[in-house]
């Protein structure tokens, strides 16, 4: 009996023990069990959180998007809204004043909405109703809301967004136009490849690999077939934090074969004004700053004893003549006087060209010192021997005028006297007068001579009868 009992009873506390022992696991296991049921619960609080949030935030995007969003059960007959400001979850309207009202007149919505309905399929479409307004549909069928099916419609106003892409396009082809219309080429390249080319050109490998190495910049000269050059000028702006470039390629090589025709004649007219007499000088007339002048204009200044300061001098006091269409230039004679105070003549002119839109004044000048004196000289000459001619004339009818009466004056008396000698009917004392006044008038003769003959010494018109000789 004891050996009965001792058995149970060791039975018994072996069973005791694997239900303590599944209790402790138990206890271990719930213990367990709520630490990660906490957890979860913390996650579905934050899940929570952040689907507000996104609730609240996928709100502010349907505001500022413009969006609306309805629900429309599958029977037709209602339409949920939902209000964001207030925050409710949906305002029942009867969809036929919905229809009419809220979506459009166009029975196309109302086929697209039938589409989702029985198609189960998202629509995607956009509207332009009467007032020019753009609108964006989506259907997305089979949406569930409190055990109803319907469709859920967003309607997004993208007025704003359509005419800001019109504008683009338009802006697009109005810089496409232009791109295609530039004389020269524009290419865009990205990983050393190029992917738009705003004319058909065809180009060498050669030509390529200058295009893509983006160390190529400026002027290039490339040789063809070893023998024909042509000139291209490279210009590179890196984009897109220079993963992407835009390369200017501009065909210069008839340009480059002008610029050497230009620079040809520019020499060969340096080298005619040079070699001219007259003296030529270029002056920007907004600096006041003499920009050419040619190898006369320094030899006549020099030979002058001039200097610049009467050169714009010269131009001051000068009428300025703006460029007409024959291209006509008038010369005016200045005087100046030069650093010995001497005088300078010259004939100034000047025309004045508008050339990229500055002011240019080209100068001409010529020394005519040496005419002007001549003729002075020659004006002069002509007015002494005027004036001796007129003294000349004037002694002569002097002469004449005094020599006639005095000689008839000594006649009449000589003539008297003899008379009255040969009659001796006057006495003594009047002969005597009559002698004196012979004498006086005999004097007076020899003095008109003299005077007459100075005059001629004067004058040079005397021709003396007497001979000299030196011994």
């Amino acid at each position: 009996m004891k050996e009965i009992m001792a058995i149970y009873t060791e039975d018994e506390y072996k069973l005791y023990k694997n239900k303590k022992g599944k209790l402790n696991r138990l206890k271990i296991n719930i213990k367990i069990y709520d630490d990660k049921l906490n957890i979860l619960e913390d996650k579905n609080t934050k899940q929570e959180e952040q689907l507000n949030q996104n609730i609240n935030a996928l709100g502010q995007i349907v505001l500022n998007l413009k969006s609306k969003v309805y629900f429309i059960d599958q029977t037709l007959n209602y339409v949920y809204k939902y209000n964001y400001d207030m925050k409710t979850m949906y305002e029942i309207e009867d969809f036929k004043s919905f229809f009419y009202k809220e979506i459009s007149t166009d029975f196309i919505v109302l086929e697209k909405l039938y589409n989702a309905l029985y198609d189960c399929e998202d629509h995607f479409f956009e509207i332009k109703d009467k007032k020019n307004k753009h609108y964006q549909y989506r259907f997305y069928p089979n949406t569930l809301l409190e055990g109803t099916l319907g469709v859920l419609l967003i309607k997004t106003d993208i007025t704003h967004e359509k005419n800001i892409k019109n504008e683009y396009l338009q802006n697009n082809s109005y810089f496409k136009n232009i791109l295609d219309k530039m004389p020269y080429d524009v290419i865009l390249e990205k990983n050393n490849q190029i992917i738009y080319q705003n004319r058909k050109s065809k180009y060498e490998k050669n030509i390529v690999n200058m295009i893509l190495d983006r160390d190529i910049n400026g002027n290039i000269t490339y040789t063809l077939d070893g023998c024909k050059e042509k000139h291209f000028y490279i210009n590179r702006i890196l984009l897109n934090d220079e993963e992407e470039s835009m390369i200017i390629l501009k065909d210069i090589t008839s340009q480059r074969s002008l610029f050497n025709k230009m620079n040809l004649a520019k020499q060969k007219y340096e080298l005619f004004v040079d070699i001219i007499s007259e003296a030529v000088f270029v002056l920007d007339y907004n600096t006041k700053k003499i920009k050419y002048t040619n190898k006369s204009f320094n030899n006549i200044l020099q030979q002058n004893k001039l200097n610049l300061v009467d050169i714009y001098y010269l131009i001051k006091n000068s009428d300025l003549n703006y460029c007409d269409v024959s291209f006509s230039i008038k010369f005016e004679e200045k005087k100046i006087r030069n650093s010995l105070n001497e005088d300078v003549y010259l004939e100034f002119a000047n025309m004045i060209l508008n050339v990229n839109q500055k002011n240019i004044l080209i100068g001409i000048f010529r020394d005519i010192t040496k005419e002007v004196k001549s003729k002075l000289l020659q004006k002069k000459i002509k007015e002494e021997a005027y004036t001796k001619k007129l003294k000349n004339d004037f002694f002569i009818n002097l002469s004449h005028e005094l020599k006639t009466p005095t000689n008839l004056i000594y006649l009449k008396n000589q003539l008297t006297r003899n008379l009255c000698e040969k009659n001796n009917n006057i006495g003594y004392e009047t002969v005597e007068f009559l002698n004196i006044e012979l004498e006086n008038t005999k004097v007076l003769i020899d003095l008109i001579e003299s005077i007459v003959s100075i005059e001629n010494l004067n004058t040079d018109f005397y021709d003396g009868d007497r001979n000299f000789y030196i011994y």
